[in-house]
């Protein structure tokens, strides 16, 4: 379950491994997405012999009339990797070693803020539309020992290309397990909806929505919260159709709890699921049962979005 991509270039690394050429793809080591624009340089007795960059639509190939016993990658957001001959595989893993600011949730409290929500790395090419109707969206909880005032909310897309109107909607909801490893969602009563707000076109990155503290989470309660989409804009400020490349794509990131829910596909019937399922937790479950193993941790995803807080009861006693 890999990307699609990255299979298509391990069919073309088979095809040319028939002829005697030497073909490897750059891979994300977490993430097992195809990087591109790789440095790599090959070396004969420490001595270099060619230098080249790794292709955006294709896998590289050495030529077979090229004689070398080490080869080097690097690229300046990935750590340098180098490797000799018997160790060259198909497949090169590199390491990501720096963030460029829009792609990294920063920080896990700052300025005396409490965040509820995941603050992992982004998983490109996996980011999502933004949607009219209820579709999918993150449960974020208080698991403190005192009650939380909510003060903003921030999310992250990828670059706009319409001008957006949205909101953000927060609701109750139960979690329902149907006793066989899955679970699902009810939403329930709305809690709170921003105003209408707009993003307009080349916005990217974090975006900031201040909450006014018009929210409270008791201990242990949580709120589901998603993003509604209202309506696209043309230049003329008037109501337009989109394609499918102008859509504006929250972003997703790597996840280590179970609170994404979403409608999904069943493996075995290939069905649409009715509710919107916890999809890491039906991940886990469904993969094990058929393959005997955990996903890759690329696999489970959740939305970029977190909830600034602070201590609800702050100066009235209880710190």
């Amino acid at each position: 379950m890999r990307q699609l991509f990255v299979n298509s270039l391990l069919l073309a690394i088979f095809i040319c491994n028939n002829v005697a050429s030497q073909t490897f793809v750059t891979v994300d080591k977490d993430t097992y997405e195809f990087v591109e624009d790789v440095n790599y340089s090959l070396y004969n007795s420490k001595q270099l012999v060619y230098k080249g960059v790794t292709p955006s639509d294709k896998a590289t190939t050495i030529k077979p009339d090229i004689l070398y016993d080490s080869i080097v990658f690097s690229r300046v957001d990935y750590k340098t990797l180098g490797l000799l001959r018997t160790q060259f595989d198909s497949l090169i893993f590199l390491s990501k070693k720096t963030f460029y600011l829009d792609e990294v949730v920063i920080g896990s409290k700052m300025g005396g803020d409490i965040i509820l929500g995941e603050t992992n790395r982004f998983i490109k090419r996996r980011s999502r539309p933004f949607l009219k109707e209820l579709g999918y969206g993150v449960v974020l909880t208080n698991s403190l020992l005192y009650n939380l005032k909510l003060d903003k909310a921030v999310f992250y897309v990828d670059k706009v290309k319409l001008r957006t109107a949205y909101r953000i909607n927060f609701m109750q909801f139960k979690e329902v397990s149907d006793g066989e490893g899955h679970q699902h969602i009810e939403p329930g009563r709305l809690i709170y909806r921003t105003d209408i707000l707009y993003l307009n076109p080349k916005d990217k990155g974090k975006v900031e929505v201040s909450l006014g503290g018009n929210i409270q989470l008791i201990q242990e309660e949580g709120v589901f919260v998603w993003i509604e989409l209202i309506d696209y804009y043309n230049e003329d400020g008037v109501v337009t159709d989109v394609k499918e490349d102008e859509w504006t794509r929250l972003k997703f990131q790597m996840s280590k709890q179970l609170d994404y829910y979403s409608h999904t596909v069943d493996l075995y019937s290939n069905k649409s699921s009715t509710f919107m399922v916890n999809t890491n937790l039906w991940l886990k479950h469904d993969y094990l049962r058929a393959f005997f193993k955990t996903p890759h941790k690329s696999m489970l995803i959740t939305p970029a979005i977190v909830l600034y807080a602070k201590n609800a009861n702050a100066g009235v006693g209880d710190n």
